[in-house]
């Protein structure tokens, strides 16, 4: 820093406070005096530092100091607290849209805004790798051409892809190109969704992003209105809070052709097995009531097997619906 660090010793001395001291670990001025020469070959004397801590207050900085707490000095405010950036960093972590790599360089830049003695705590090994994180690029790039067409209130075209039961459960790229007006992005239960509508029938329409595969910004413009969309709640972020000895478990047969909305309704962790082409097996645990529910939900295009006390609730509940109507 030459014969002019004197002009930037606020800045050193911001750097230790930061990244070097904080409440649990005050700093005395000999050990922010020796950090500054050892990281920065710089030699700060005492009127210095005291200048510099001056110019720090000036400009906002909350510290405390030896006179205050008889301790050494520390920053009192920072820009999160420990708390916030622990909140911050598991929520980041189990986002499913954000990629594993620049989900990890968002929690470093967070828990760089501490000093190191909380970097030291936190290790983020504790967490399992999300399993839902296999098209999480490919949400985060519809993410970036979705918000750009909505700032500029333009068409989207895009490839919706299906799910497909081989083996093992995937996503193939549909035939049929859509044509999109994006209205908003919308996230439940932490999954993002494109709210719009088609751009020839202006009807309501609404798309998982993890889905969405082969999006361009298209020509044409339009004019925004709001839809008040929801997509489908996800039973199995319901159903996996419950005690487990309130928990039963469920054997279903379901069409192929409502593959898509199963999922979606129970998590691509389900398990299933297939039956034959046109039917797929399901293996689930929930409650009692939630099982009733789901079978009337589905009851076009799904049966529950087992267990034989819900199948006769279901169809209770069926019979006195259809009384009603008669």
């Amino acid at each position: 820093m030459g014969n002019n660090f004197k002009k930037h010793a606020e800045l050193l001395i911001l750097d230790f406070l930061i990244h070097e001291a904080d409440e649990n670990h005050p700093a005395s001025r000999p050990t922010v005096l020796k950090y500054i020469k050892d990281v920065y070959d710089v030699n700060m004397d005492r009127r210095t530092f005291y200048a510099g801590l001056d110019a720090l207050r000036a400009q906002g900085a909350e510290i405390s100091t030896y006179e205050d707490n008889h301790k050494g000095y520390y920053l009192k405010k920072r820009q999160f607290t420990e708390e916030e950036v622990m909140l911050l960093c598991m929520a980041v972590h189990n986002c499913d849209f954000i990629p594993m790599r620049l989900s990890n360089r968002l929690i470093h830049r967070l828990t760089a805004t501490q000093s190191r003695f909380f970097q030291e705590r936190y290790d983020d090994s504790i967490f399992q790798m999300n399993p839902l994180r296999g098209e999480a690029k490919t949400a985060v790039i519809a993410l970036e051409v979705i918000t750009q067409a909505i700032r500029e209130k333009r068409n989207i075209r895009f490839y919706y892809r299906n799910y497909n039961f081989m083996e093992r459960l995937n996503l193939r790229m549909g035939r049929k190109i859509l044509d999109v007006n994006p209205l908003y992005i919308m996230y439940r239960y932490g999954n993002p969704y494109l709210v719009g509508e088609y751009s020839r029938s202006q009807q309501p329409c609404c798309f998982p992003l993890e889905r969405i595969a082969g999006i361009s910004i298209g020509d044409k413009t339009f004019k925004p209105r709001r839809h008040h969309l929801y997509p489908q709640p996800c039973i199995m972020d319901h159903t996996s809070l419950i005690p487990v000895d309130q928990a039963v478990g469920i054997r279903a047969c379901a069409d192929m052709e409502i593959l898509d909305q199963i999922v979606e309704s129970f998590g691509r962790e389900l398990d299933m097995e297939t039956m034959d082409p046109q039917h797929v097996i399901l293996h689930f645990r929930t409650t009692v009531e939630d099982a009733v529910n789901i079978g009337e939900r589905f009851i076009e295009h799904m049966e529950i097997m087992e267990p034989q006390d819900i199948r006769m609730q279901i169809r209770e509940r069926v019979v006195a619906a259809v009384k009603k109507y008669e």
